[in-house]
């Protein structure tokens, strides 16, 4: 109907009106591939390293899980950091993977379904951290590994580690500026995408 038109065109503008306002905290979709490529490069040398030790591997496994749940799912930073191996159930049969999200005193709890690509890069990063430490299903999901031993990932952390994969990968909105990316804007951006996508069904 004309009002069902008009209320799908006005949300529609709402949302490109929103993404040119926080430019800065959305990614353009070029960007958006660059660091897709990025994750992509990575994760096939480390399936070429899954098995060397510590010291003989490239890549960063803990930065590529972080920027992958925050660009292809929303997770949030807070979220990320709370996470075990125990709040992520594989559903095989039905291939209902979810993660379940801790969240904090600002924001509650809540459920992501993943799809299998992200099932099956779960379960890599799982091999991949069995090959440095000993793990059970109620530790931390994320740790750093750069120190002598292995410890819970803290926010610091990662923010270093995002900003050496940015210089690994030559990732720059220009030619004099580093691509400014995060947690927060990847999950921006994520929503803005799916926003975008709603709107032109």
């Amino acid at each position: 109907t004309y009002v069902a038109e008009v209320s799908r065109y006005n949300f529609k503008n709402a949302v490109k009106k929103a993404i040119s306002k926080n430019s800065k905290k959305v990614l353009a979709m070029e960007h958006l591939e660059e660091i897709q490529l990025a994750l992509l490069r990575d994760f096939q040398q480390a399936k070429k390293e899954l098995h060397l030790k510590k010291e003989e591997r490239t890549v960063d496994m803990v930065v590529f899980i972080s920027i992958w749940l925050g660009m292809k799912h929303g997770i949030r930073p807070t979220e990320l950091l709370n996470l075990t191996f125990n709040n992520i159930h594989y559903d095989d049969l039905n291939k209902n993977h979810r993660i379940e999200c801790k969240g904090s005193k600002s924001k509650p709890d809540r459920t992501i379904y993943i799809n299998q690509q992200t099932a099956d890069v779960l379960k890599f990063y799982t091999d991949w951290v069995k090959g440095v430490m000993t793990v059970s299903k109620h530790d931390s999901f994320l740790y750093f590994f750069d120190a002598v031993k292995p410890k819970p990932l803290q926010s610091y952390n990662l923010v270093e580690k995002m900003r050496v994969f940015k210089k690994k990968h030559y990732l720059f909105e220009n030619s004099d500026y580093e691509l400014e990316f995060n947690l927060t804007n990847l999950r921006r951006s994520y929503g803005a995408l799916i926003a975008s996508q709603t709107t032109n069904k």
